[in-house]
């Protein structure tokens, strides 16, 4: 694994195979709207050629129009090393986050920690406190999965 350097002083862990190819462009870290997430993307210019590439959709092989998503196995979009990346379809995608925040994943103000809870017919249950939001929505997933 090595670090591909970003604006903003961040970088993007990519695999030792891929570094030559993906470090000969400038890549910026690109934050999103809704969310304190931060994607890496480059821009590129031409006549007929897609304006934005993101690293996860080169890496991946998703080409301009493919209406697939790439996915993030682990949650952070800094961490595009092949093992944490998945194609998988807009709707799948989609479950996993809601309004930019990950399913099942609510900040608790009182306690400054992540809890996790799933609603089961009229019943909410609760599925523990965490560190991380990710952590919170892995416990959510889980609990669906069981489901």
């Amino acid at each position: 694994m090595k670090l591909l350097p970003l604006s903003q002083g961040l970088f993007a862990k990519v695999d030792n195979a891929d570094f030559a190819s993906v470090n000969k462009y400038k890549w910026t870290a690109a934050k999103h709207k809704k969310s304190q997430t931060f994607y890496v993307l480059r821009r590129q210019k031409g006549l007929g050629q897609q304006p934005t590439i993101y690293l996860a959709r080169e890496l991946l092989g998703l080409k301009y129009g493919d209406k697939r998503d790439a996915d993030y196995l682990n949650g952070n979009t800094l961490d595009c090393q092949r093992s944490n990346l998945r194609v998988t379809t807009r709707r799948k995608n989609k479950r996993n986050c809601k309004a930019g925040r990950l399913l099942g994943a609510i900040w608790d103000k009182r306690n400054q920690c992540w809890v996790s809870r799933i609603w089961i017919g009229s019943v909410r249950k609760y599925l523990g406190s965490f560190a991380t939001d990710v952590n919170a929505h892995k416990a959510y997933l889980e609990a669906v999965e069981k489901l």
